[in-house]
């Protein structure tokens, strides 16, 4: 299971148990400690509650009124959700599968909270107060899930609905909290998220000016006897390499390094062999090339998460490329033209889906720490269902983000393996 100091800001989870399920199946899933380790899936015939399962998990950690509604209609007898931090989250009926409804979080050394829920009436019943009570608490201990039914292409959750600017494909922007999510306008989040991140990761204190400032008025040479042509190969070997460090970070617009290149011509041009020269160019030139390291060094996890996640997407299509770029934002284009664009609208079903999945992945990374997939496997094609699981993993290793699937597909089960697939037992 996944050890209790594992590195994490948020809670995971380590265990869930099912009793019951439709009043005959049984579920026992773990989460274990490692990159393969936080993502598990589910196989089982038709009618042994798959789905039922993933919707009850989903309802009972991201309790509301709508939740509890649909909660109550699914038939089960206890599901108990384990957490690295201690809470253990539950729950249950006393009779029978669709019976008064109990929802508790026990915590050692803390009261436990409980919520009841009447469910003999048309609509299930229960106080606001102790809801508004639970929901608090419930909070405190688990940040929640997000959800990915088999209708997602139609159905994509409103939840992630935040107010996004500047969308692409020509949205406008919009704040309503009611207002439905489209791909377009999940694309547009994702956009706005690399542009945030690479924004934040480029601030910072810039001391460079000072740093050349100090050096001359402090009479800071570099002190050396190496023979001037050593000199002038060790700077130009150092522009070299950062100019070369910088290439992925340029590509993606998160960092000009023009002036670099244009210093390391001049002294190309200048083929200065003068001693005196070189030691104070020297001087002068390392701060700001120490500065530009540091940059590189702070924007690499934005790098990171931009660089997979399109490369990712660019791995399976071969007739589209997905780009990016802080000023020009994402866009679909052809690869043999890349001025022709793609709008969202034309792609094929299973272009659609995929977006949906590594999208939402990346998203996610920064805010739930469980993402529930109900058939990973709709729309993509035979080699799209083999590739699909490390491709979530990849998009997602900056960060501990989880993954329940429920699957029939052979070509995902199988990149998990025999032993790893969670199969329903008889209650």
């Amino acid at each position: 299971m996944i050890p209790n100091n594992i590195d994490s800001t948020k809670p995971l989870i380590t265990e869930i148990n099912a009793k019951g399920l439709l009043g005959e199946f049984d579920y026992q899933i773990p989460f274990y400690h490692g990159n393969e380790g936080r993502m598990q899936v589910i196989y089982a015939e038709n009618g042994r509650g798959k789905t039922s399962l993933l919707r009850a998990i989903n309802c009972i950690i991201s309790t509301n009124i709508d939740s509890i509604q649909e909660l109550a209609e699914i038939p089960f007898l206890e599901i108990e959700m384990k957490y690295d931090n201690g809470a253990k989250i539950r729950a249950s009926r006393k009779d029978d599968v669709l019976g008064e409804l109990s929802a508790t979080i026990e915590v050692e050394g803390e009261e436990t909270q409980e919520l009841t829920v009447e469910t003999g009436s048309f609509r299930p019943k229960v106080s606001l107060k102790e809801l508004r009570t639970y929901r608090e608490t419930l909070f405190k201990y688990s940040p929640g899930s997000f959800f990915l039914g088999a209708d997602r292409l139609t159905n994509l959750p409103r939840e992630t609905v935040r107010k996004v600017t500047n969308l692409p494909f020509g949205l406008q922007r919009s704040s309503r909290r009611d207002q439905p999510e489209t791909l377009s306008s999940l694309m547009g989040k994702i956009e706005s998220r690399f542009n945030q991140i690479a924004a934040l990761s480029g601030q910072g204190n810039d001391d460079t000016y000072l740093s050349i400032t100090n050096s001359i008025l402090n009479g800071t040479v570099i002190d050396t006897d190496d023979d001037p042509e050593l000199l002038r190969k060790r700077l130009m070997s150092r522009i070299d390499n950062i100019a070369r460090k910088g290439e992925l970070y340029e590509k993606y617009g998160l960092i000009s390094l023009q002036q670099v290149k244009n210093i390391l011509e001049a002294i190309q041009e200048k083929n200065s062999n003068n001693p005196t020269e070189l030691k104070y160019l020297y001087t002068v030139i390392n701060p700001y090339l120490d500065s530009i390291d540091v940059q590189l060094n702070t924007l690499n996890p934005a790098l990171q998460l931009i660089d997979k996640y399109v490369n990712n997407v660019n791995s399976f299509f071969d007739l589209i490329e997905l780009m990016y770029s802080p000023s020009k934002g994402i866009s679909l284009n052809r690869r043999k033209c890349s001025s022709d664009k793609i709008e969202i609208d034309n792609l094929s079903s299973g272009e659609k889906h995929l977006l949906i999945l590594l999208t939402e992945t990346v998203l996610l990374t920064s805010s739930k720490p469980l993402i529930i997939i109900d058939e990973p496997e709709i729309s993509l094609g035979i080699r799209w269902q083999r590739e699909i699981i490390p491709a979530l993993l990849e998009c997602s290793e900056s960060s501990n983000l989880q993954f329940l699937l429920a699957s029939h597909s052979v070509q995902i089960l199988n990149s998990f393996g025999r032993d790893r697939i969670i199969r329903p037992s008889e209650a």
